[in-house]
């Protein structure tokens, strides 16, 4: 039989002087999905006779500390088994200590080998081992990595841990590897330049050779990686052993770079080696030679065992392995990168009252337990298959509706004020497997006291389904269609679980609007009936797509919305609360109008916006139509309602919006692929000066259409905060799914 793993290392071997290696199996029928790629062997000892050498190949006591993985298919054909089924370390008699490998074949045969006549062959330290093995475990995907000497010195031993295990499998490595700078050549970027289109995930291993901008760089990397279409990139952050000159960390800014990089990258996970190679274990500080930064023999093999684990693949316990702890050696458990991604079914229960977070003003506040509602951007990322997420207040039952719609890979944001029930909690639940992010952008006060009431948070409520005749017939929109949504009166159930109908005096709604399956790329506008539809959009979509938005809107003639389509398409209508009126009403709306159009010199200059020069929008003193008479948003204005488009993105990326004077927050509030277009409403806190400002990760036009504004001052309706991330299911972040 020619083994797989000997195709490859013809492949290796031809390639060695560019350090590519291109795992491509024509055939993985062939190759049995319970098949075994690797033995891992673990020397074994008394963990507190561990030695403190730097290179576990001689330790002090040469029992301990050791780890080698040996390659399944060349044991196979060594002894003439086929294939490796299993492997295990017996004793040759009984009350012996264990002193015999037993290999057992797929072809029936087995050999047994004297365990020390086995070691001195391969010229192990000690006599004494423990083997685990390693499935090769099929996965239907297409991966790359990009490396430095890091990745270089494990790459035989990840090559054979992945025999199999992907569809595809580049790995490109190169010592002394600069993430954007050159010689040598290629650099990261480079290689990334390259790669194939649309893989499902690139690992990055960069960042040892320093950076003089470590950010600049990895949106660099991540911007390249988006034109070519990855839909996950993890980047393995670095081990900090290495000390600068006055005794910091020559590392710790750089994985703090990273930090911050994945909450501007949706896409991005950062793998936490730094993590994985600090333990209680002298095992742990030997995987690191004497430089601080480069593998040792057994550190490559348990930085390869570690990867194989993050990209994906199990990795049996035992001895000093990476992942959990080991009954053959003593091994320690050790973190993988936190991650809890949100399964199917499952829901996240968010305590919303009392989270911390900063003014536009700058200063920290609680969510008070008075809160009706919190105004939230939720995003999904990655996921497994097209599906929907649902936002309500925990204390009722789960709604049959939808906040966020997405299709499978990429990520997707939508905006939502969602209502807080007595429990001060905020519920999620997703009909399909994604990762999950939330930020929080402010709260509302939790008057419902009739035609005082600042917002009336509603278990969400479907009032507009063209494929299921609510709210109208069984008929699709038609290309240049508006309908009517009459509201005022429509029985809604309070986030308290009293029903009660929108009452006459509610001034606005919040709603999610969601269109279905247009014919062509077009879409949405929606104003209040009785006033002439406005230049603006409220949701933006592509042909056969389901994309929603949130949409804060005023009730027009007779408590009603308008809402047109310029494609034919159907449409979903939820509506989430209403907004009180009176004298001072909490939110005020407007007709919609283009505050910023850069393809067309609106607002500004025609051209892209650039990430090195955010955009600044005045909003305070800006004039608009009320009620068919033109008002300027007040001095007092504490937030705008605002639906923010980019429109052909010169490469995949995210935008996010914050007050202006403060700190740009780690969140975003749309996220884009390359060309096209991608909208989100946005409730936005506004700056000191008066204006809202807008950073853009890839060159892009950018539209911003206002319509409304919340009140300020003394008492504000709505408090405004710095967007602050509460849930992130790939980085740990908030609670997990239930």
């Amino acid at each position: 039989m020619t083994s797989f793993r000997r195709l490859v290392s013809v492949v290796v071997a031809t390639l060695v002087m560019s350090s590519l290696v291109s795992i491509t199996p024509t055939a993985l029928a062939s190759v049995r999905p319970d098949g075994v790629v690797a033995v891992v062997v673990d020397g074994v000892g008394t963990p507190a006779t561990i030695g403190t050498g730097t290179d576990p190949a001689t330790p002090a006591d040469p029992n301990q500390g050791w780890t080698r993985i040996l390659d399944a298919d060349m044991l196979a054909d060594r002894y003439s088994l086929g294939s490796i089924t299993s492997a295990t370390v017996a004793a040759s008699s009984p009350g012996q200590p264990p002193d015999t490998l037993v290999l057992l074949g797929g072809n029936g045969r087995s050999v047994r080998l004297n365990a020390g006549d086995f070691a001195t062959t391969w010229g192990w330290p000690s006599t004494r081992f423990s083997v685990r093995v390693v499935a090769r475990a099929p996965v239907d995907r297409t991966v790359a990595y990009i490396g430095d000497s890091v990745g270089e010195s494990a790459k035989n031993e990840l090559v054979t841990l992945t025999d199999g295990m992907f569809s595809s499998f580049i790995i490109e490595t190169l010592p002394s590897r600069f993430i954007t700078k050159s010689p040598p050549s290629p650099s990261g970027v480079d290689v990334a330049a390259t790669i194939p289109s649309n893989l499902d995930l690139v690992v990055v291993e960069l960042g040892y050779n320093p950076s003089t901008d470590m950010a600049a760089d990895i949106d660099t990397m991540m911007t390249t990686l988006g034109q070519r279409g990855a839909r996950q990139v993890m980047w393995i952050n670095m081990a900090e052993i290495r000390s600068n000159a006055n005794g910091t960390s020559a590392y710790a800014a750089a994985n703090a770079a990273l930090r911050q990089a994945r909450n501007r990258w949706p896409q991005l996970t950062i793998a936490d080696w730094n993590a994985a190679r600090v333990a209680a274990d002298a095992q742990r500080a030997q995987w690191i030679s004497s430089d601080g930064v480069h593998l040792t023999t057994s550190g490559q093999a348990q930085f390869a065992l570690w990867v194989r684990q993050m990209i994906g693949g199990s990795v049996p316990v035992g001895g000093t392995s990476p992942v959990g702890a080991g009954s053959g050696g003593g091994g320690v458990a050790v973190v993988a990168p936190a991650s809890r991604r949100f399964q199917p079914n499952q829901r996240i229960e968010l305590s919303v009252v009392g989270a911390s977070v900063t003014g536009a003003d700058g200063v920290v506040r609680a969510i008070p337990t008075g809160a009706s509602a919190v105004a939230l951007n939720i995003t999904s990322v990655a996921p497994a298959q097209p599906g929907f997420v649902t936002v309500w207040p925990c204390d009722v039952t789960r709604p049959d509706a939808s906040n966020l719609n997405y299709v499978a890979g990429g990520a997707v944001a939508n905006s939502v004020i969602a209502p807080v029930g007595a429990s001060g909690k905020v519920c999620f639940h997703s009909n399909q497997a994604t990762d999950f992010l939330v930020d929080i952008t402010g709260w509302f006060s939790g008057t419902t006291d009739g035609a005082a009431a600042t917002f009336v948070g509603a278990t969400p409520r479907r009032v507009v389904d063209t494929r299921n005749a609510i709210g109208g017939p069984k008929v699709r929109l038609p290309a240049g269609g508006t309908i009517s949504i009459p509201l005022a009166g429509a029985m809604m159930q309070r986030s308290d679980g009293v029903p009660e109908a929108l009452p006459a005096h509610a001034n606005a709604v919040a709603m999610n609007i969601t269109a279905v399956m247009a014919s062509q790329s077009g879409f949405f506008t929606v104003w209040p009936c009785g006033s002439p539809m406005p230049v603006a959009s409220s949701v933006n979509f592509t042909r056969g797509s389901v994309v929603a938005n949130g949409v804060v809107t005023s009730l027009g003639a007779g408590g009603a919305v308008c809402l047109y389509s310029d494609q034919q398409s159907d449409v979903l209508v939820d509506v989430l609360g209403w907004f009180g009126g009176g004298t001072r009403p909490p939110f005020t709306g407007a007709v919609p109008s283009r505050l910023v159009d850069t393809r067309n010199a609106v607002g500004g200059p025609a051209g892209v916006i650039t990430p090195g020069a955010p955009k600044s929008v005045p909003v305070r003193g800006v004039t608009v139509t009320v009620d068919g008479v033109p008002q300027q948003v007040p001095t007092d204005a504490a937030a705008v309602a605002l639906n923010v488009t980019m429109v052909d993105a010169r490469a995949a990326g995210y935008a996010t919006v914050w007050p202006c004077g403060m700190p740009m927050p780690e969140a975003s509030n749309v996220n884009f692929g390359r060309g096209g277009t991608a909208a989100n409403g946005v409730i936005a806190p506004i700056g000191v000066d008066g204006s809202v400002c807008i950073f853009t990760s890839a060159d892009s036009h950018l539209i911003v259409d206002i319509s409304g504004w919340f009140t300020g001052g003394a008492s504000p309706a709505f408090t405004g905060n710095i967007p602050r991330r509460l849930i992130d299911t790939r980085n740990n972040i908030g609670p997990a799914p239930l």
